[in-house]
Parts: C-alpha cells; sequence; structure tokens
C-alpha cells in the first residue's frame, strides 16, 4: 500500500473488521462492559404525558427522565453540532476531571495525514496545551491530540449517510458507499489512538443527528450499541460519561504495565545519556569488540554500530516515550514471573489495523539491574534500582492469538536454540501480560452467533530479544539480499527439521544483522505463527489464518483454509527475494512503472465470484503457472527502438558491463526458481497433463557456493569437513552423476523432478549458493528505492482489499475489478 493514500489505508481497516462487528442493545452493552454502572434517577416522564396519567398507567409508560439532552434542536451543519454538544457536555460536568473540545479545526501535528477528529474528552491537565486561547466559555476550541485524548467523539448530520453501522444487519456492517465510508473514517481515529497510546481497548462515542451510537474497540473486535435517540434516551449517555470518568484508567483501557514518561524524568534523561554516549562511542566499539571477545568471539555486550544511531532515531519527542514491563516467563526456578523494566520512544515499526495482532517494535533500554532477582525476590526494589549498562535489546509487543495450536513465540524460540537452528533471534525474556485479553468480546459474539465461526482471542504478550536488526530494504548488493535470504532459509530449513514451520514468511521477517566479526547475515524473525509439524491439520483450526499477502504463495492466497507447506513457504522467499531487487537494484523496467508493477505482482486480488473472498491477482499467478515474469505491458511504445523487452532482467552497474543483463547471476537464480514453481502448479492443476511443458534445462545446474558468510557457516556444519579428500572426491562425483541423471531426466520432461525440488530446503538452498559463487558487481549495486512515491495511485485504482488471506469484498466499493478509487 503506498504511504500516505488515505483512501486505501482506511478500505484496508474496514477490510481487516469484516465479520468482526457486532451490534447489540444499550443494556447489552451496559451489562457486559460497565455492569456497575448506576442509572440516573428518574425525574419525569415523557413530553405529552402529564404527572397523573404517567402515575395511573406507571406501567405501560416507559419513564423517560428529562436529560441535559432533552432541549437540544437538531442542528443545520456538523460544526453547529459541535458547538451544541461541547457547550451542552461542559455545562453539565459529567466527566469530573476531564473536559470536551471541539478539535475538527486542528489536526495533531504529527499525523502525517493531518487527521482531526470532530470532538474529544481530554484529561484536564492537556486542554491548556491543547485549547484555542482566544477560546473562552463552555465552548471549548483546540487540537486534536491522538496521544493524550480520552474518548474520540464524532458528529453526522445525517444519519442515512454518516451511520457506519446498519443495525438491520446482525454484524452491523452496511453495504452503502457513504456510510462504508464513514465506517473507514472511525477506524482510522481508533487506530490512532490505539497507535499513539498503550491501551487494551477504547471507547468512541458517535453523533449522528440527534441519535447516537456508543462503540467499544478491542483487537478481537467491535462492539456496538443499537443506534438510540439521545433526546429520548440521553440518560444513557450521561450516565456512561459519568461512570467512565469514574473508572480506573485500567478499566478505561489504560495498560497499567506501560508508564508514560514525562520529560524530566529520570527514565528520560537516561535515555538520552545512553544514546550519545553510544553513537559517540560507535566507532571505538568496533575497534574493541575483538578484544574484547570471549571464547566464543562474541561479546556479552556486543551491539552492532548501526543500532545506537537507530536507538538515537527513535528518541522523538513528539511522540510518547514508555516504561514497559515483561513478565518473564522464561526464567529457571521461579514461582511467577519476574518483572523487567525496558525504556522505549518511538516505535520503529508498528502494524497497521484497529484488530488483529497489532504488533509494535521498539528499541529498548533495559532501566533496572536485574542482577539480584534472579530467585524471583524483590532485594533490587528494596535497595533501589541502578541503571544497568547501556544494552540495546529489541522488544516486541503484540496482541498474540491465544490458541491451543500455537506456542507463545517466545517458547519457540527456546526450542530452536535448545535445537541449535541458526540465524534466528536471541530471546532474553518474554511473557503474557497479566489480565489482558479480549475474552469479553469474544464471549459475547459466542452468545450472539452460537454455531458460527468465533473470534480470534487475542491476549497482550511481550517478548524481548538481543539482536537489532535492520529491514531488509537497507541492503546495499545483490549479493547482501541474497546471503540475508540464504541465512533466513537456513534457519527455516532447521527449524523443519526440528518439527516447526514459521508460516508468515515475509519481507518485514527477514532481517539484516552485523554479527561480531562485521559480516552482515540474515535473521529469521517474528515466530509467532509458527507451528509444530505434529499440529498441523489438513484444515486450519484457527477461524481464519493471518498472513503477509504480499508474501503468500498463490495457493495460500486461493484457499484460505490450506495447511502451509514446504511449497508454499519456499515461495514465499522466492517473493520476498523479488519484491526487494525490483525495488533497489537496476533492471529493464522503466522506473516510473515499478510501483504499478509491485502493485499488480504483489498487492492486487482478485474476487471470487461467488464467495466475493480476495484470491490471488493475476501477475503473480501467471509468473508461477508460466515460469516467466512478463514485463510487456509496462514498457514505453517508443523504448529501444519499438523492440520493448518482454521479460525482466537485472542489470550490471559496472562500467564494462553496464546496463546489460549478460551473467547478471540473480537473472539465473529467477530463471531457475520459477521453472520448479511453474512444474509445481502443473502437476498440482492436472498431474497427468505434462506435454507441451517447456523447461529449462540450464536450472539443473546445482553446484556448491564459497561466498563468505555461506562459507563460514557451512564450515561448521557440513559433513565433509571431517571427511577425508578422496572420501570428499568421491562425493562429489557422485553428485555430478546425480545432477547428470537429474538432467536427463527434465531433457525426457520429467516435471515431477522439478517439482520435487520444492518439496525440502536443499534444492533452493544450494541455488543460491550457485548465484552467490558467481562473479558480482565489485560495488554496491543497489540503486535509489523505486517503492512507490506517497501521492502515487494504481493505475484503475485496483487494489486488494487486505493484507490477510481471509480478507473478503464487502459492499460493491471494496472489491472487483471495476470499483473505483478504494483499496483497503
Amino acid at each position: 500500500m503506498p504511504p500516505g493514500d488515505l483512501p486505501a489505508k482506511r478500505n484496508e481497516l474496514r477490510s481487516n473488521v469484516h465479520g468482526k462487528m457486532q451490534t447489540i442493545p444499550y443494556d447489552e452493552f451496559k451489562k457486559a462492559f460497565f455492569p456497575d454502572c448506576p442509572k440516573v434517577p428518574y425525574k419525569r416522564p415523557p413530553r405529552g404525558v402529564s404527572k397523573a396519567a404517567a402515575r395511573s398507567t406507571r406501567k405501560n409508560v416507559p419513564a423517560a427522565p428529562k436529560t441535559l439532552f432533552s432541549g437540544l434542536k437538531a442542528c443545520t451543519s456538523e460544526h453547529k453540532m459541535y458547538r451544541q454538544l461541547t457547550t451542552t457536555l461542559n455545562k453539565a460536568a459529567l466527566c469530573k476531571g476531564f473536559t470536551f473540545m471541539a478539535t475538527a479545526y486542528k489536526s495533531d501535528q504529527t499525523d502525517p495525514d493531518k487527521l482531526e477528529a470532530d470532538m474529544g474528552l481530554y484529561p484536564d491537565d492537556e486542554v491548556d496545551r491543547l485549547r484555542d486561547p482566544k477560546q473562552t466559555g463552555q465552548y471549548i476550541k483546540g487540537r486534536t491530540d491522538w496521544s493524550t485524548v480520552e474518548i474520540i467523539i464524532e458528529c453526522k448530520r445525517r444519519p442515512s449517510e454518516g451511520d457506519p453501522f446498519d443495525d438491520s444487519y446482525n454484524n452491523g456492517e452496511t453495504n452503502a458507499k457513504k456510510r462504508r465510508k464513514a465506517l473507514g473514517q472511525i477506524l482510522s481515529y481508533a487506530e490512532l489512538v490505539l497507535n499513539r497510546q498503550q491501551r487494551t481497548h477504547q471507547y468512541m462515542i458517535l453523533f449522528i443527528g440527534q441519535q447516537a451510537r456508543i462503540v467499544r474497540f478491542d483487537r478481537s473486535g467491535l462492539v456496538v450499541t443499537n443506534r438510540f435517540s439521545y433526546v429520548v434516551h440521553g440518560e444513557w449517555l450521561e450516565e456512561f460519561l459519568r461512570y467512565y470518568a469514574d473508572m480506573r484508567p485500567s478499566e478505561r483501557g489504560h495498560d497499567p504495565t506501560a508508564v508514560r514518561l514525562k520529560p524530566e524524568s529520570e527514565e528520560v534523561k537516561r535515555m538520552k545519556a545512553a544514546a550519545k554516549e553510544m553513537v559517540e562511542a560507535a566507532t571505538r566499539a568496533a575497534k574493541r569488540k575483538t578484544a574484547a571477545a570471549d571464547a566464543n568471539g562474541v561479546p556479552e555486550d556486543y551491539v552492532p554500530e548501526y543500532v545506537p544511531q537507530q536507538f538515537m532515531d527513535t528518541l522523538d519527542e513528539a511522540h510518547p516515550w514508555w516504561k514497559l514491563t515483561v513478565h518473564d516467563e522464561s526464567s529457571a526456578g521461579t514461582t511467577k514471573p519476574r518483572e523487567r523494566h525496558f525504556l522505549v520512544a518511538k516505535p520503529c515499526f508498528k502494524a497497521a489495523g484497529v484488530v488483529g495482532r497489532t504488533t509494535r517494535g521498539y528499541i529498548a533500554l533495559e532501566w533496572e539491574d536485574v542482577k539480584g532477582t534472579d530467585k524471583g525476590d524483590s532485594s533490587t526494589k528494596k535497595s533501589g534500582t541502578t541503571p544497568r549498562k547501556n544494552t540495546l535489546v529489541f522488544l516486541k509487543d503484540a496482541w498474540r492469538v491465544d490458541s491451543v495450536a500455537i506456542d507463545k513465540e517466545g517458547a519457540t524460540l527456546q526450542t530452536l536454540h535448545q535445537e541449535k537452528v541458526r540465524f534466528v533471534p536471541t530471546l532474553l525474556c518474554h511473557g503474557d501480560v497479566p489480565d489482558q485479553n479480549t475474552s469479553v468480546t469474544v464471549d459475547l459474539w459466542k452468545e450472539k452467533y452460537p454455531g458460527e465461526k468465533p473470534l480470534k482471542l487475542h491476549q497482550h504478550y511481550r517478548l524481548v530479544v538481543k539482536e537489532v536488526g535492520k529491514p531488509l530494504d537497507k541492503m546495499k548488493s545483490g549479493v547482501e539480499l541474497l546471503e540475508a535470504v540464504w541465512c533466513a532459509l537456513t534457519a527455516h530449513s532447521e527449524a523443519y527439521e526440528k518439527g516447526i514451520i514459521h508460516r508468515d514468511i515475509s519481507a518485514g521477517n527477514i532481517l539484516l544483522y552485523q554479527d561480531s566479526d562485521g559480516d552482515c547475515i540474515g535473521l529469521l524473525n517474528d515466530w509467532e505463527l509458527s507451528k509444530k509439524l505434529s499440529d498441523q491439520t489438513e484444515t486450519a483450526r484457527q477461524p481464519d489464518r493471518t498472513g503477509t499477502w504480499q508474501f503468500l504463495s498463490v495457493h495460500a492466497l486461493n484457499n484460505p483454509a490450506r495447511t502451509i507447506t514446504v511449497q508454499d513457504e519456499l515461495e514465499s522467499f522466492f517473493h520476498v527475494i523479488l519484491y526487494h531487487a525490483v525495488r533497489l537494484l537496476p533492471h529493464n523496467l522503466p522506473d516510473h512503472m515499478v510501483p504499478q508493477c509491485l502493485h499488480d505482482y504483489f498487492d492486487d486480488y482478485t474476487p471470487h465470484p461467488k464467495s466475493g473472498q480476495a484470491h490471488c491477482g493475476h501477475a503473480k499467478s501467471r509468473a508461477m503457472t508460466e515460469g516467466r515474469l512478463n514485463i510487456s505491458s509496462y514498457q514505453d511504445a517508443d523504448q529501444n527502438g519499438g523492440k520493448a523487452a518482454t521479460t525482466l532482467k537485472f542489470f550490471w552497474t559496472d562500467a564494462s558491463k553496464q546496463n546489460t543483463a549478460d551473467d547478471y547471476p540473480l537473472n539465473g537464480l529467477i530463471t531457475h526458481l520459477l521453472q520448479w514453481f511453474k512444474a509445481h502448479y502443473a502437476l498440482d492443476s492436472a498431474r497427468d497433463a505434462t506435454e507441451g511443458l517447456s523447461f529449462s534445462q540450464d536450472s539443473a545446474r546445482l553446484v556448491p557456493g564459497k561466498s563468505g558468510i555461506l562459507a563460514k557457516s557451512r564450515r561448521s556444519v557440513h559433513k565433509d569437513v571431517q571427511a577425508t579428500p578422496s572420501q570428499r572426491k568421491v562425493r562429489r562425483r557422485g553428485g555430478v552423476r546425480a545432477q547428470a541423471k537429474n538432467l536427463e531426466a527434465h531433457k525426457q520432461g520429467n516435471v515431477e523432478t522439478w517439482a520435487k525440488n520444492l518439496e525440502i530446503h536443499k534444492p533452493m538452498l544450494k541455488a543460491i549458493e550457485q548465484a552467490l559463487d558467481k562473479e558480482w558487481p565489485l560495488v554496491p549495486d543497489a540503486v535509489e528505492d523505486k517503492k512507490p512515491p506517497p501521492d502515487w495511485k494504481p493505475a484503475g485504482d485496483l487494489v486488494p482489499t487486505g493484507s490477510k488471506r481471509t480478507s473478503q469484498v464487502a459492499g460493491n466499493d471494496a472489491g472487483g475489478r471495476t470499483r473505483k478509487k478504494t483499496k483497503s
């Protein structure tokens, strides 16, 4: 999705809450979320009913108490609604310690999309900072601040157009275009609050004409009251707002294990000092690390040179800084999790969305000295906390899926390290955040829709690992890209041999990391969705299976219930290579057409004609079934004298071979792998129809590699290291004979042999090694990133409904190849 494309973001948000919303009467809403809330006392019967009549027919006349909303008149504009409601609510002083502000006039200065909510409830101590100094009285105008707002309030004048929900459907979803647009709008507001604050849930109030709704968001879904008249039933809003103000912060949705740091705090001073010290010492640390290395060659406190600067970059004072608590379940010999505290600022990564895992990643500085607490006692607290030596780590904050079929990521990392799996992060601590899950929303769903597909139960979870990596798009060359993928594929292979499959291979889950020898390696990250092979089932156990749309295999995109296989994962590795190569390496595709090509291959989708479920787009599907990356439709008409290229090729940057594709190693690798995928899909679609398929015979040539990081890694694991020279010679001759037989089989059109290359990891690992052993440019050949600019939109606005493979087309404007100007 192009950054800054607000319609696309909102459509994505709508797609991700599809099937995860429920509308219920106010009484049920109150019972579920604030059952102890006292009712507003009875005052008088409704208008038009005399007191005598009310007394004589009390049982038949519903009590409609006079409330502060009873005399409000319908407004002719939304601006008049802001003034009327803000003035009325502040005059009534419903929320002690809070103030209502009209904030539709100024956006949050830290928000690149410059969004502003119509109104909001803010803590009193934030109002002076945000309010318009020229405004006096009860009508308070101010600036939106997503990091401090308590309740977002949105105003719409016409229910027929502005109501994001529809009570005529059980799940509240509407197909009306303008109302779906309103849903995307409020979801984008909720996402900003969840991103800027540390929350378990949040509330929102919608004023729609003279009617209202209360909305509750958490990571499992939305619970919404039926639309009600706040003129007739204003007591419902009154009792909610009075009770909300009296709630504890945790009941209002604030995470008690996340403490927001004040600028003058000791923690903030420590973070700034540590960042400065570490950046200044980066060069000295690089020289010192060899001398300080222990027997294993890795200093205990080793931090790559780029990490201090990355940490410094997160110290953005426009964003909140936090002290986060991790309840460490990995502590040995303790009866309960030990608390460890980490200081973080702006996240270096945050996943989009309101529901789901909504992962955030931080470069963190541990605050307390954990020595002395190994026995689970509080001796450190009794003697006072001592800032730990400057050690930067990576902290992951996520709402994991709480399923018996999925182990906690920290437990998986522990298992991988016990099994000596290479190129995976080193676990430091992990644990669930106590009493923070989405069970209330899930239980409500079960009661309302018994027997139907349940919502996912999400549990708040934190994990800390030693290594702080860099995104794969920071690669400097094609060699660095392939070496990182080789490392990640090695990790995947070794984990698979130990009975664990990753299931979420994507660009964001392969990191670059500089080891203590200065070599740039790859780490396979984010094992949260991994499974034991023994737990794999024929169909998904979870209600739906999440994954990164852009890098899922064609089979996985077309079949959401499919059990992920090795072939699917290897295809995802291929998509990762291609994605970064197209963005960052020179090739024969015009630069101005790269965004459209990336969209068509990685983002596009095809809606199923019956279910509306999003399936794989045509470009990726054709590449896998045809074994070719066809770029003819992206070439300019007058390019190369009318002889436009039809197949994607990558170029040399060296002067002697500049702008030529001759023998550029990545081209051969892509050709080989595409032949394998072509065979795989051909056999899956028609195993008995292999005639007419043509496969490149060059793809049979697999030879061991000799490049730097690979050679070092292989020395520690290859059996030939301990073999005699004569034994190694026999083995090599056997390998050559096997390859010759393999080539002969391909000459005979035996596509099954090609497809078998995807049943295990070794052929793809060897193919990458072969590419790395060839001649590469002498200098780093990565070019300026050709990713879509912020204002880019795809031609025809053909975009996917979501990054989840279970995304569905909901409404005429949400999917299909004929819709316009929206994407999910």
